[in-house]
């Protein structure tokens, strides 16, 4: 039973709203205001919806099932309250969330179950960029959400390599195909329970079936989270956290309302003025102060400025005062979001700095451009770029001449490394690199590359994945002719533009490449548009496409043709890997019928779907999905194995260094599946269950994860305070279904838990089912045939060292 004395959140529901709108709230009472019932977690079962598309009441929609039209009646709702103490007996039922046991792996226990499972849930990402998932992050009344984006006709709205994919997982048996996912969401504290221990905070990933069957509809899988003392804060959920402070922000600042107090793992929102606690807990980010103030007034910093030791804790407060920067530096010139950093971009930071702002021992303060790994390598490197005499190879002469030009190169060594470091001074005469030929001709940059020539040294930036596609994928940037992927377009246009691509074809690739020249204009076409801007050229080029003569009357040409009007002869003639000519506008034969003539506009083309052989529909949650068929094509990398070891590497090599990061995380690339990889565990249990929030709907697959991921008790203190603080964007009034501390600043967004029923077919997976490739497991398991009494259910439970504790508040 869950009473609250701040339950004046679940009073404020001040909603404008039609009829039957109902809402649920996890106290134990349904409270009436103004008309608008919120149903207590006894009465989910009398939540009613009378509007699919709006409905409160059932927020993650529901799926399209056989009979679903029922779901408007209060008497047929799937929700039923089987409490764990069975006070109220439901008989037969799967309602979740459960108590998860491990005793159906043990041998000889009469709730022994085997496990049918023989390999890990493989998973492969989407299409999606951090940019496409910015607005996906929502504060709802039950839960943190993240959405994957999706279009109004079913597809995802996430274009990228020239495909559209959802991210997908791959359950073991009985389940041949991918699972897609829709959703992820975060409750606090956890839903489920495990072997009595209930957890911080629980993850969910929702997924749906491609296969169309009424009992197929939902996969769910779960990963718990803990703080623990000794937990490094993880970057990602910060970067996560960031953006929906930002969405809370945007809700506040409409409602007239300040902005809450600042997190330490944030950059500063609005006129927010950084608190010591603040300054605290991001010494060592890139979160300086002022960093990302939008204010017009410059913060205000502490007199008494903390200095940190080698841990990031504090060390001592020394009096000092407030840094003084030199006026007139600008922001960096970061481009196109994704984008890497070219020597042409760079501000010169040298002609900023007047005479009399130079100290003759300390260099000025200088923009260090948020390079990241260019700052590592030139001031740490077995070779590095601070020396005197100054380093001669290519690396070092590009840092010299195009990025710190001059004597920025001084303030750079001094303000940019760990530790301050000195540089020698600029030799008068132009470098001739140790590792570059002297007899061959060079040239300087932003000049014509003339055959022969070696293009002149670039910055290659940190994204390997990006430089190794375009230099070594089956269709690469760098060759002749130029590609007409939208990939290679957007590095043609906004990555490496111009001659940049010859140079960094030339110095990025493993072995130096080539690039064909810019195609010259044509004077009887001119360029209209750029090729960067146009979607999926590659698909346009293709023969007998929308590049043909006669026009094609596909329906993908159709709205091309539509789209681009009078660009599309440009289009064919520069965004193709050769020069095309499109057939005359003036006709378009529609398939089995008359020559149709088009409008000077173009043609008149309704809105379609495109539906191609190969693409899948599938309706499911209250919505319409396309599964393009670039969704079942083969990857390039189908070793599931290869792919796993791939994506753990990246993950060590992301986690390598937790302290300091670019501003908004941008060097925290977004992965659908980065809980998979954190949780360090393949194994899990599995039941059939009911979605947590109502209608209840049965039957969800669950698999939840048997190790929680471990983070920083100030994550899940920001994770509460978020859903505990929630404001309806209507109303400006506080709105949680939650029941929230006398605080104010906790919140249970917890279901009961249900007692357990042969119906709900639980099944505990783990080292006998398969090998996992995670270390952790491998320990776990090592001796697991000789493990008779099940210590590693026990009394080490997880896959890392927890002192033989569930909870690390256990005694």
């Amino acid at each position: 039973m869950k009473f609250s004395g701040f339950i004046l959140s679940l009073l404020t529901l001040q909603i404008v709203q039609g009829n039957n709108s109902d809402l649920f709230n996890y106290g134990s009472v349904d409270i009436n205001e103004n008309g608008v019932m919120s149903y207590g977690q006894e009465n989910w079962g009398d939540v009613s919806c009378s509007d699919f598309e709006s409905c409160p009441g059932f927020p993650n929609k529901y799926p399209v099932f056989p009979g679903y039209e029922m779901l408007k009646t209060k008497d047929t709702s799937q929700c039923r309250y089987c409490p764990q103490d069975e006070s109220v007996n439901c008989g037969l039922h799967r309602q979740s969330p459960i108590d998860l046991k491990r005793d159906r792996g043990v041998a000889g226990s009469p709730n022994e179950k085997f496990c049918p499972d023989w390999h890990w849930m493989e998973y492969r990402p989407d299409t999606c960029t951090w940019d496409d998932m910015k607005t996906q992050l929502t504060i709802e009344r039950h839960a943190l959400q993240i959405h994957v984006p999706q279009l109004p006709n079913g597809d995802i709205d996430c274009f990228r390599w020239d495909k559209r994919r959802y991210p997908r997982i791959d359950y073991s048996k009985g389940f041949p195909d991918w699972w897609w996912m829709q959703r992820t969401d975060i409750h606090v504290p956890s839903n489920h329970i495990q072997e009595g221990t209930r957890y911080a905070a629980e993850v969910v990933l929702a997924h749906f079936y491609e296969i169309k069957h009424e009992k197929n509809q939902l996969g769910y899988i779960s990963i718990f989270m803990q703080d623990y003392p000794d937990a490094e804060s993880w970057s990602y959920l910060d970067k996560l956290i960031c953006q929906w402070r930002k969405e809370e922000d945007r809700v506040r600042e409409a409602c007239g309302l300040p902005p809450v107090e600042p997190y330490g793992r944030c950059a500063l929102l609005r006129n927010q003025q950084p608190t010591q606690e603040w300054l605290d807990e991001a010494a060592g980010l890139i979160f300086a102060p002022g960093s990302n103030n939008t204010s017009s007034e410059p913060p205000i910093v502490p007199d008494d400025e903390p200095t940190y030791n080698e841990s990031g804790a504090v060390d001592s407060l020394v009096p000092s005062p407030a840094p003084s920067f030199p006026t007139g530096l600008r922001e960096p010139n970061f481009g196109q979001a994704g984008s890497i950093f070219a020597p042409s971009a760079q501000p010169s930071v040298a002609s900023e700095f007047g005479a009399s702002e130079v100290n003759n021992t300390i260099p000025p303060p200088i923009d260090c451009l948020n390079l990241g790994d260019v700052i590592d390598r030139m001031c740490l490197s077995e070779d590095p770029c601070c020396t005197s005499p100054r380093t001669n190879t290519v690396f070092c002469d590009n840092i010299y001449d195009n990025i710190f030009p001059g004597d920025a190169m001084k303030s750079a060594c001094y303000h940019c490394c760990p530790t301050p470091l000195t540089v020698g001074d600029a030799e008068l005469t132009a470098s001739s690199g140790s590792d570059m030929p002297s007899d061959i001709p060079t040239t300087a940059p932003g000049s014509v590359l003339v055959p022969g020539a070696i293009p002149p040294p670039i910055d290659c930036g940190s994204d390997n994945t990006l430089i190794e596609r375009m230099c070594s994928s089956n269709d690469p940037c760098c060759g002749a002719p130029r590609s007409d992927t939208m990939f290679c377009w957007n590095i043609y246009d906004n990555v490496f533009p111009g001659e940049q691509i010859k140079s960094a074809c030339y110095h990025c690739c493993s072995e130096p490449k080539m690039v064909a020249e810019e195609r010259p204009i044509n004077p009887a076409i001119p360029k209209t548009i750029e090729c960067s801007a146009v979607d999926n050229p590659y698909r346009m080029c293709k023969e007998n496409s929308c590049c043909s003569n006669p026009r094609s009357n596909s329906e993908f040409c159709k709205s091309v043709y539509a789209k681009h009007k009078g660009d599309i002869e440009s289009i064919c003639q520069y965004c193709c890997r050769e020069p095309l000519t499109v057939g005359s506008a003036r006709y378009l034969r529609s398939g089995g019928e008359d020559e149709a003539e088009f409008s000077e506009d173009g043609p008149l083309v309704q809105d379609s779907d495109d539906i191609q052989e190969g693409d899948e529909v599938v309706y499911v949650s209250g919505k319409k999905y396309i599964l393009r068929k670039d969704n079942f094509e083969e990857d390039e990398e189908n070793g599931a194995k290869h792919f796993q070891q791939r994506i753990q590497a990246e993950f060590q090599e992301r986690n390598l260094n937790v302290a300091v990061h670019d501003e908004d995380y941008d060097d925290i690339p977004w992965f659908a599946y980065e809980w998979m990889v954190k949780v360090g565990t393949e194994y899990y249990y599995r039941y059939e269950g009911t979605q947590l929030v109502p209608p209840c709907w049965e039957v969800v697959h669950w698999r939840v994860m048997k190790d929680p991921i471990r983070v920083h008790k100030r994550q899940i203190d920001e994770l509460n305070r978020l859903l505990a603080w929630r404001l309806n964007p209507d109303t400006c009034q506080s709105d949680t279904a939650g029941v929230v501390s006398d605080d104010g600043n906790t919140v249970d967004l917890s279901r009961e838990v249900m007692y357990y029923h042969d119906q709900h077919r639980k099944v505990f997976c783990e080292c006998p089912a398969w090998p996992s490739q995670f270390p952790g497991d491998q320990e776990w398991c090592r001796h697991y045939r000789d493990d008779t009494n099940y210590d590693r259910f026990y009394t080490r439970p997880y896959s890392f060292d927890s002192g033989g504790k569930w909870h690390p508040n256990d005694v």
